[in-house]
């Protein structure tokens, strides 16, 4: 499925957990278009429903699916309790300018996160986090809280990685890292993480 999306904005503040502004369902491929010279506006004001609950995201992809983000636009997330792209299997991001949160409002998760992989070709991206800024997060705590019916895959986790391929990356986080790959992290670009 492709979702073009030329200067949208989209704004909620009653998010329930772990859904997003653009909420993708699990075994869904998808290809959001954000075209040259147009720029879209997530905002996400959702209070945490408890402390231990997942956050809102301002983009979030169920799992067994995959998220492609290009056209050359302009991506601007805002996610004031939660996390600002979060994908349960692959991510993929080409030739497109992202914001994540601003220097006057850190995202409160992470940046960018997905479970298995995230390849990054010419994207421009600039995060402000409390979080990681760019995760991969596929570890033994995916699989270990019922050992009766799940075991720890050391191939499939091998295999997670970030791809980094050109492009500009800039990292602002308060609590995390800047960038966090489980096994792999691959990078041909220029990045900047800070504090």
């Amino acid at each position: 499925a492709t979702v073009t999306l030329k200067n949208v904005t989209v704004s909620s503040s009653s998010l329930d957990p772990d859904e997003g502004l653009i909420d993708i369902s699990k075994g869904l491929d998808v290809n959001i278009i954000i075209p040259e010279g147009t720029a879209t506006t997530l905002t996400d004001t959702s209070e945490l429903a408890s402390s231990d609950a997942d956050e809102p995201n301002g983009i979030c992809a169920g799992k067994n699916g995959t998220l492609s983000i290009s056209g050359g636009g302009t991506l601007n997330i805002t996610s004031t309790n939660g996390n600002g792209i979060k994908v349960k299997n692959i991510l993929s991001i080409e030739d497109t300018t992202i914001n994540i949160g601003s220097s006057s409002e850190y995202v409160q998760g992470k940046g960018i996160a997905a479970k298995n992989e995230i390849n990054l070709v010419n994207a421009r991206l600039t995060i402000y986090s409390v979080n990681d800024g760019i995760k991969t997060t596929y570890d033994e705590d995916d699989v270990t809280f019922d050992a009766s019916k799940y075991t720890y895959d050391a191939s499939t986790a091998a295999n997670t990685s970030i791809k980094i391929n050109g492009g500009s990356i800039t990292i602002r986080t308060k609590d995390g890292d800047g960038i966090s790959a489980s096994y792999k992290l691959f990078e041909d670009t220029i990045y900047e993480v800070g504090f």
